[in-house]
């Protein structure tokens, strides 16, 4: 769905971005998500959702709770169009999810969103593609948040990420990225992650400036083809991940989560070193 000029993205410079990625609690506690934090500077942001563009977001957060059994009961917003809390229920069971603006900022970060009820794998993928899509037309001016996409309404039971992206001005500054030993700390944060949706790690592939060319997880039979993420071609030219193979909600949790995690990885050494 297009926003079109009807979004104002502000003034926000947009430091901090990272990907938001679903964690497995393990033990059965279910699942969260993390990294949903406004940018450093949106307290001084503009107009961020004029009224037609606000229209339009609700209509787009309707689609993506209809299309996964969920209802939308309310976006409260702020003046400025700050999302301050979003409520969900579940269509089947009446049961009622919501992220919400913290204004409590003890032990966590200013600007941070909090949950309640958000303990499924369904419900995490619903709050994970609208407020990667929010975050994205507010703040995404030369960074996609990016997120899982599947429409089981439609009868798609595969999963793909969308607009998950190295960003172009890491990927294209011919530097190397990651050195052997953080590679080995990828793998082994991979290895656990993974686990956390009761997936096993196949591989990561880098090439040798340290680019994460492919992430895989260990086949379920001899005749499955693969599951994976990937660049898709092998020239180095294209910086954005595609799926193969991926057919249910935990194993695209699983890769999403691992890529995630290398690209927020990637952005937090950016920042640092400016």
């Amino acid at each position: 769905m297009s926003f079109g000029r009807e979004i104002d993205r502000g003034s926000v410079v947009g430091d901090e971005q990272n990907i938001i990625d679903i964690f497995g609690r393990g033990s059965g506690r279910g699942f969260e998500l993390r990294n949903v934090n406004l940018p450093i500077g949106w307290q001084s942001a503009d107009i961020i959702l004029e009224e037609k563009g606000l229209k339009k977001f609700e209509d787009y957060c309707r689609w993506v709770c209809l299309k996964w059994g969920y209802q939308l009961n309310s976006i409260v917003l702020d003046p400025s169009g700050v999302i301050r809390e979003l409520e969900i229920m579940k269509s089947e069971t009446q049961k009622i999810s919501k992220m919400y603006l913290s204004d409590d900022w003890v032990g966590h970060k200013e600007g941070t969103y909090l949950h309640q009820n958000v303990n499924t794998i369904e419900t995490t993928m619903v709050f994970q593609e609208i407020m990667s899509r929010y975050f994205t037309l507010c703040w995404g001016r030369e960074f996609d948040y990016g997120y899982i996409y599947s429409d089981p309404s439609h009868g798609i039971n595969g999963y793909s990420p969308s607009d998950l992206k190295i960003p172009e001005t890491i990927f294209c500054s011919g530097e190397h990225l990651v050195s052997g030993q953080e590679q080995v700390e990828i793998r082994n944060r991979a290895h656990n992650l993974a686990g956390r949706f009761g997936q096993d790690l196949n591989s990561i592939d880098f090439n040798e400036l340290g680019i994460m060319r492919k992430v895989s997880l260990a086949r379920k039979s001899a005749i499955d083809g693969g599951v994976y993420y990937h660049l898709p071609n092998e020239d180095g030219l294209v910086n954005t991940y595609e799926s193969d193979g991926v057919d249910n909600p935990y194993q695209a949790a699983a890769l999403h989560g691992i890529t995630a995690m290398y690209i927020n990885f990637l952005l937090k050494q950016k920042r640092n070193k400016s």
